[in-house]
């Protein structure tokens, strides 16, 4: 069942919509600037979009990509899956992941603990598969972006770093 409630923002911290928590900035962190009389005052704050991190680090905890102690882990499950298909099935469970929270304003901090975790947890299920022991000779072999290549050198699967900027709103002109 659907919950609507009304709060005040100054007795609770947050209310959540969509699995974003919104609150309102700190009077302390908004910006001040003198008005039209030369006073200073502060600007209304805007309301804030969070992720919540440890509540998404929680979720990957429980689909095993990631232990206790925020150390990534490798799936046994993947083992017998082609390379290609894993490789592709971690990106686009990240993907996923920051496409949802691409309003956020900790988009930072969220882009780059998920791709932590989810990149080198597919570096260990690779390593397993393929009897490397190590992270280190897993980008040895297949690079820095796991790439894999076909024997007609195109590319089958890919895992590129994140860039960690939020998107840009897109922005039409109506003429």
């Amino acid at each position: 069942m659907n919950e609507f409630r009304i709060i005040h923002t100054k007795k609770e911290r947050a209310a959540n919509f969509l699995g974003y928590p919104i609150y309102k900035m700190a009077r302390i962190k908004a910006p001040a600037r003198r008005n039209i009389l030369g006073r200073f005052s502060f600007i209304v704050s805007r309301p804030v979009l969070s992720s919540p991190i440890s509540e998404i680090v929680k979720r990957l905890f429980e689909k095993k990509y990631v232990s206790k102690v925020d150390t990534p882990t490798q799936k046994k499950r993947f083992i017998n899956y082609q390379l290609s298909d894993i490789i592709n099935h971690y990106y686009s469970v990240e993907q996923a992941i920051l496409n949802y929270y691409s309003l956020c304003t900790n988009y930072r901090e969220l882009a780059t603990k998920v791709h932590y975790i989810l990149r080198y947890s597919c570096v260990l299920t690779i390593a397993s598969k393929m009897g490397l022991k190590t992270k280190k000779k897993v980008f040895n072999k297949y690079g820095k972006n796991l790439k894999l290549l076909d024997c007609n050198n195109k590319t089958i699967a890919y895992y590129p770093t994140v860039i960690f900027v939020r998107p840009k709103k897109i922005l039409q002109k109506f003429d």
